[in-house]
């Protein structure tokens, strides 16, 4: 032990030797190092002590003298003589030793990097998966949220249309739009109604989709035309001389783009037309649309029905204006018209909502929930990096240490480490914007062009300010907290260390690397478990019972003019049948029908069906169908009961109806309903027919579209006649396309009847399932990634944790320690940490699930199966992570140690 006395003396010595430091430094890092000075002596006896103490002093008063020198120079170079009463030369010494101070941190920054490129690599490449995939996703959401619509002042823009509460259909009447004219909340309003045809124009007829809109459509949208001009706003609601407008594709590919075509006559279904304009190549409202007529006299009988609802209204809100106030002032405007036509306004309610959301659509929301996954693997990848930094810092406290023993203040060591942040974030935010335009095409191609808007995704200026923001904040946030970590410990502990970390240290730099590997897994859980949710969805909705074997089978549209001799002469009428007895016979094809409407096309709004006489509910949205004998056969749909059309189902006959499982349990409950009457909504009101057949339900509208009850005539005897051939084949039947259309060509040589939007079932079905398929690969990427990461996460862990207690493993194997119960030691420990993550990720997907229920099919966000496989999925990478760490601790030599 030394003597009081002798401990005294050291004390003075020590603070003797202090007095050159300057009086800040004095009382910061002077205090640790004496400190340390003092241990390092007392531990010592005899000469070897008073050599220490000799050295000590001297390195103390070598290191005041340089600290207080260059504290001098830089009192001149900021206020020395020469500088004036504004401080001018002053602020401009301080810059400039800022920006020499910055010019060294970037230079030490290099050499950091340099001296340890595996670390600075992975930070890099792990930035760059995080970055990438939100840097891809934010292109994607600007893309479809946040991009402006191809109209001035798109904000104001909004879609209004009646709902009706029962059937869920939407449109609007010419005397609502003329009511709505006068709202105060609408600075312009517009319309269009569906509308399609034959083009004549030279060469071949084309059958081309479009909308008859009103006068004020295009100034309400406020997009001049490309060539030409649009609509007169001022001009009468029904055109005495009708006129179209082109889209820029039709333009191009059925008058090779001449300019020539302005003021031009075209035929549409034997109505002409005089072309006055050419609409840009970004208009696309409504999409698809090919073209834009004026509204002919032919809907003048129509006009004053407040019934007739077949109008799509699009609005300008007045300055001012917000959606809200004009939401409350449709309600209002419909109260006063429920009040003098209570019939045609019953179950009916106006919406309003912005333009955006109605093109958008549900794809905006599920849109937003990806992005909201990816932005839990960018946290991921935040965490593994700040895990890697931390390590880094820890294999560099001793420098660190000397650092600040030497005057480096704590702001100092922090931004020196910031700016090595810093480089290294910039390469990740290159390296992800690499990524992003490597895999943009790829995102585009997997939407199958489900998602609205999605082709406009560029990687220009706004993607680019996003990533490097995102990668800036993300180096600097996970490189500032590791490095303040870092240097809150006191300089004596380090330098007392000789080498090796404190147990101090030790124990914070484990609690770190816990928490951080910890948020990881629990990152992980979320986003495995929402990859699991989506796929047990994707699974289920891809066994969905369509109704209908889709193999071989295709549908394809036939269109008929819709003027005289059409429509009057009876010749005419028979050439459905005709042609569907012609198609049948040609080789290669084994059955044909015709149907209004193919399986799986989307249908819009329905009829009332029910029972006549009985005090039995209506069905108020059931689906009318009509279609030829031997459809169901076509198809391959499933006769419960009864029996099909035949060709003696006449005009003549009793008028004979076929209704799904659907429609007959919910009319006759478990009672047969062949034999029984019904009655339908048609054009004359309510028309009777006997029930002749129960066929198994057929899928219509989305793969998830609730089953609908449905009810089918037969074309013979309904006005409408069908629109869809449908056809199998033994082969592709798309190849027998060319012999169809020869045997059309036969049937009706006159060229006015055209077959076109050729469309095999199967892939159809396939186009369904594109967006659910887009969403799940998305998220399970994102899982995927967040898994490697939390798999390194807890390697790098547990191998920090190994390299620290290598020393003390070697002391148990030297006591009588297994190796097996090493190895065990590291994979409780690694399962620890994996377990806490998992636990926390479990209540974290429970909370979240509600976000992601729109997005599944048959399955629920708390679904345990899914839960429960993706824990396992997460325990068995935990396993895998800690296999490597347990086999070095059991190859762990004692005697090596020890030595």
């Amino acid at each position: 032990m030394t003597r009081p006395s002798t401990s005294r003396l050291v004390r003075r010595l020590i603070a003797l030797a202090l007095r050159t430091w300057p009086i800040a430094l004095r009382h910061t890092r002077g205090r640790d190092l004496g400190r340390t000075l003092r241990t390092d002596t007392e531990s010592r006896r005899g000469v070897a002590a008073g050599l220490v103490l000799l050295a000590g002093l001297i390195d103390i008063v070598r290191a005041g003298l340089h600290a207080r020198a260059a504290s001098g120079r830089r009192a001149r170079r900021m206020g020395g003589p020469g500088a004036g009463a504004t401080g001018a030369p002053g602020v401009r010494h301080r810059a400039r030793a800022l920006t020499r101070g910055l010019r060294a941190d970037l230079t030490m920054a290099i050499a950091a990097v340099r001296a340890r490129p595996g670390p600075a690599l992975m930070v890099v490449l792990t930035l760059a998966c995080g970055l990438g995939a939100s840097t891809t996703m934010f292109s994607a959401v600007d893309a479809v949220l946040l991009r402006p619509l191809p109209y001035a002042d798109d904000a104001r823009l909004v879609e209004i249309t009646e709902v009706e509460q029962a059937r869920g259909s939407t449109g609007a009447s010419l005397p609502a739009l003329e009511d709505w004219r006068e709202l105060p909340g609408l600075a312009a309003i517009g319309a269009y109604a569906a509308e399609a045809g034959i083009l004549h124009a030279g060469g071949d007829a084309e059958r081309v989709d479009g909308v008859g809109v009103s006068p004020g459509f295009f100034a309400t949208l406020g997009l001049p035309a490309l060539v030409g001009r649009t609509f007169d706003p001022d001009a009468p609601r029904f055109d005495p001389d009708p006129k179209m407008i082109l889209s820029h594709a039709l333009w191009q590919s059925r008058f090779g783009g001449d300019a020539s075509v302005i003021g031009r006559q075209v035929a549409l279904d034997q109505r002409h037309y005089t072309v006055v304009g050419v609409m840009p190549p970004e208009f696309a409202y409504p999409a698809h649309a090919q073209f834009w007529t004026t509204l002919t006299g032919a809907m003048e009988m129509i006009a004053q029905w407040r019934s007739v609802r077949y109008l799509e209204v699009v609005g300008r809100l007045a300055p001012g204006t917000s959606v809200g106030e004009l939401r409350a002032s449709l309600d209002a405007w419909r109260d006063r018209q429920a009040a003098l036509d209570a019939r045609a306004y019953a179950g009916h309610r106006p919406r309003v909502r912005p333009l955006r959301d109605a093109i958008v659509g549900p794809a905006g929301p599920a849109l937003l929930v990806v992005f909201g996954g990816v932005g839990l693997l960018l946290v991921t990848a935040c965490c593994n990096v700040a895990g890697v930094r931390l390590a880094g810092g820890l294999a560099r406290q001793q420098d660190l240490a000397v650092r600040a023993a030497l005057g480096a203040t704590r702001a100092r060591i922090v931004r020196q480490l910031s700016v090595e942040g810093l480089l290294l974030g910039l390469a990740g935010t290159g390296a992800a914007m690499a990524l992003a335009r490597a895999t943009r095409g790829a995102v585009v191609a997997l939407a199958a062009d489900r998602v609205p808007r999605l082709e406009f995704m560029r990687t220009d200026w706004r993607v680019f300010a996003f990533a490097a923001a995102a990668g800036i904040a993300t180096a600097l946030v996970f490189s500032i907290g590791p490095a303040l970590s870092l240097t809150r410990a006191p300089v004596s502990g380090h330098l007392r260390a000789s080498g090796s970390r404190t147990v101090a240290g030790r124990g914070r730099g484990w609690r770190a690397f816990a928490l951080l590997v910890s948020a990881e897994f629990a990152l992980a859980v979320v986003l495995v478990a929402g990859a699991g949710l989506l796929l047990n969805s994707y699974l289920r909705l891809s066994r969905v019972d369509v109704g209908f074997r889709p193999g071989g089978l295709a549908a394809a549209r036939i269109t008929v003019p819709l003027a005289k001799p059409w429509t009057e002469d009876p010749t005419k009428r028979r050439f459905h049948g005709e042609f569907e007895q012609a198609v049948r016979a040609l080789p290669g094809i084994r059955d044909a029908a015709l149907v209004g409407r193919a399986p799986l096309e989307a249908v819009r709004g329905g009829t009332e069906i029910s029972r006549p006489g009985r005090d039995v509910t209506a069905v108020p949205n059931g689906l009318l169908q009509v279609s030829s004998p031997g459809y169901f056969r076509t198809v391959g749909a499933r006769l419960v009961e009864g029996r099909d059309f035949t060709d003696a189902d006449v005009d003549t006959t009793e008028r004979v109806a076929i209704v799904n499982d659907v429609l007959a349990r919910a009319l006759w409950g478990d009672a047969s309903p062949v034999g029984q009457r019904l009655e339908f909504g048609y054009f004359s009101g309510p028309t009777p027919a006997t029930v002749i057949g129960v066929v198994h339900r057929i899928q219509y509208d989305d793969l998830s579209a609730e089953l609908r009850p449905e009810l089918y005539l037969t074309y013979r005897q309904a006005i409408v006649v069908p629109m869809q051939l449908v056809f199998r084949a033994d082969g592709d039947p798309v190849a027998s396309v060319p012999a169809i259309r020869a045997a059309l060509a036969r049937v009706e040589p006159g060229g006015v009847v055209t077959l076109d939007q050729v469309t095999r079932l199967d892939a159809r079905i396939g186009t369904l399932l594109a967006p659910p398929r887009f969403y799940l690969m998305l998220v399970a990427s994102f899982a995927l990634m967040a898994l490697l990461l939390a798999a390194l996460g807890i390697y790098g862990t547990l191998s920090f944790w190994l390299g620290e207690r290598r020393r003390e493993l070697g002391i148990r194997l030297a006591l009588g320690a297994s190796p097996g119960a090493l190895a065990r030691r590291i994979v409780g420990r690694g399962l620890i940490l994996a377990g806490a993550g998992l636990a926390a990720g479990l209540v974290l997907t429970l909370a979240g699930g509600r976000l992601v229920a729109h997005l599944l099919y048959g399955v629920t966000p708390a679904d345990a199966p899914t839960l429960a496989g993706a824990s396992l999925a997460l325990v068995l990478v935990a396993l895998g992570a800690c296999a490597l760490p347990a086999r070095r601790a059991m190859g762990v030599d004692a005697v090596e140690v020890m030595r």
